[in-house]
Formats: structure tokens, C-alpha cells, sequence
């Protein structure tokens, strides 16, 4: 009975340890759904206005000319995690890192975000 309550307790701490460490690691990891308006477009700390040709990655401001170019990693022994990348013209953050939860969501989000910088004014990079 004791050995049983233990190996409870001890299934159960072992869990409760998983979670934590599990919800710390996907904390930066995106799962939104892109929002596409007739004046924006925006999906995971990105927004794209089509008016101003303004482009916001996390919270900073770019002018959609800065954007130099757009990649996607998928997998590569991080699980299902992928990631997009945006180069900009900001020689102290060049590289904005946006990553994801699921393996298809990062591409997905590139050839939006170009499609959504085309209809800004600025170069598609397909």
C-alpha cells in the first residue's frame, strides 16, 4: 500500500514537471490564425498595413522597403517547431525570428506575409 502511494506521488510529480518544463518551452512558440482585413494583414506578432506600407514585427516598426527577405525552416531536430525568418534593413536586428508550433505553419505564414507585402507596395519573395 505504501509502495503504491508512493509510486503515485512519484507519477504524478514526474507529470506535473513535464508541464512545466513543456509550457516554459513553447512560451516564444506561435499558434495563431492569420487576420487578413482590407487594411492589414497579421498572424504572430507581424502586421502588415497595406495603407502606410508599414510593417510591425513584434512591436517594432519597419517600412515594408526595409523587408530584405523571407525564409522558413521547418523540423531539423526540434520536433514539429518551424520557424520563419524575416531580413530587414536594421543593422542592430537584422533577422526577426518567428517560430512556430506545428511543422507547416512557418511556410504557410512566408507565403502570406509575401503576398501581404506585394499588396503593400513592396517586393513578393517567392
Amino acid at each position: 500500500m505504501v509502495a503504491t502511494i508512493l509510486i503515485s506521488m512519484i507519477i504524478i510529480m514526474f507529470v506535473s514537471v513535464m508541464i512545466v518544463i513543456a509550457s516554459g518551452f513553447s512560451k516564444g512558440l506561435k499558434n495563431s490564425k492569420p487576420i487578413n482585413t482590407d487594411d492589414t494583414f497579421s498572424q504572430a506578432e507581424v502586421v502588415v498595413n497595406f495603407h502606410d506600407k508599414i510593417i510591425k514585427i513584434k512591436g517594432k516598426k519597419y517600412l515594408i522597403s526595409s523587408i530584405r527577405g523571407l525564409r522558413w525552416e521547418s523540423g531539423h531536430g526540434h520536433g514539429n517547431i518551424s520557424a520563419a525568418f524575416i531580413k530587414t534593413d536594421d543593422i542592430e536586428n537584422p533577422v526577426h525570428i518567428i517560430q512556430f508550433i506545428k511543422p507547416n505553419d512557418a511556410e504557410a505564414f512566408v507565403e502570406r506575409l509575401s503576398l501581404a507585402l506585394e499588396k503593400a507596395g513592396g517586393v513578393g519573395f517567392n
